[in-house]
């Protein structure tokens, strides 16, 4: 077989498909370190107006679809969707399991067992659970103010970005401090945590207010309650039963549908269900449809 000529590869810089930042900090409230890091929009330097903010949890496999997709938008869709900045929230490179317990301690609310999950890894519980009210306090104390202290961006239009467990943590956030996002993206949140604890959140806030002052946007895929269409297929009995009683798309449909009902004057809520889509894919779909339906031109403000 003949070969073509052997071309010598020098390193070159990497491609400036995104202005990428990284910082890492110690958070005095949650008692460990966090890793952010932010992508700056195309025309952040040829701008003067502050700009929203999006802060995306679980960035390990959330911030490069959400980075990549806002850029996209930004840049050929440009007066019909505007230039955001992209915070994800994370931790600094460790061992996998270690960042999973730090993810399980920090995004659920409440201290409440784990659901028997595969693989197994996914319910470390080594650094405990329901840390949710101390991430809260390290956003709104230490991430949010970091990131305007460096950055120009609008000191109010900020939006939170989750997806499973930290779309659970969206809807925590959501129902005890909604003023510290303007706009909310909440993809599978997994509302079954500790018995579906966030339908009486959603109560209790009814009843002590007349208003819920958020534009939400929510998704989950049409088969995360269904073992048999599920991707990857369930490999077990008790995974089967998991993804059952988890409740995925039911409980998704029956809070947005209570929410809908209490008649808040300043809610702006729509939630979809994507057809044929999993609890794993589903999330790229959510994010293209979401950031234009929070943030298209019909819906800026």
């Amino acid at each position: 077989m003949t070969q073509g000529p052997q071309n010598e590869w020098a390193e070159g810089r990497p491609l400036p498909v995104a202005n990428l930042t990284g910082y890492e900090f110690d958070s005095q409230f949650v008692g460990d370190r966090f890793a952010i890091t932010v992508a700056t929009p195309p025309m952040y330097e040829m701008t003067t107006e502050p700009l929203p903010t999006l802060y995306v949890l679980d960035q390990t496999v959330t911030f490069t679809i959400v980075a990549g997709c806002t850029r996209t938008f930004a840049l050929f869709a440009s007066g019909y969707f505007p230039q955001l900045l992209v915070v994800g929230v994370g931790y600094p490179l460790a061992p996998l399991t270690h960042n999973v317990a730090r993810r399980n301690r920090d995004l659920t609310p409440t201290a409440a067992p784990f659901p028997a999950v595969e693989p197994a890894m996914v319910a470390d519980t080594s650094l405990g659970v329901g840390g949710g009210p101390r991430f809260l306090q390290c956003l709104i104390e230490e991430v949010i103010p970091g990131i305007q202290a460096r950055y120009r961006v609008h000191p109010t239009d900020r939006t939170l970005i989750g997806w499973s467990l930290s779309g659970l943590f969206g809807l925590y956030t959501l129902f005890h401090r909604p003023e510290t996002f303007k706009r909310y993206l909440l993809v599978s949140p997994s509302i079954f945590w500790d018995e579906a604890i966030c339908f009486s959140y959603e109560e209790a806030w009814a009843k002590q207010h007349t208003d819920l002052a958020a534009q939400v946007f929510c998704a989950v895929g049409e088969t995360e309650e269904s073992p048999d269409r599920n991707w990857p297929p369930p490999s077990s009995r008790a995974m089967e039963e998991m993804l059952r009683s988890a409740r995925m798309v039911s409980d998704l449909e029956k809070l947005t549908n209570r929410l809908g009902m209490r008649g808040y004057p300043n809610l702006k809520l729509e939630s979809v269900v994507f057809p044929d889509e999993h609890h794993l894919t589903v999330f790229p779909a959510a994010v293209s449809r979401g950031v234009v339906r929070l943030f298209g031109e019909a819906d800026r403000g």
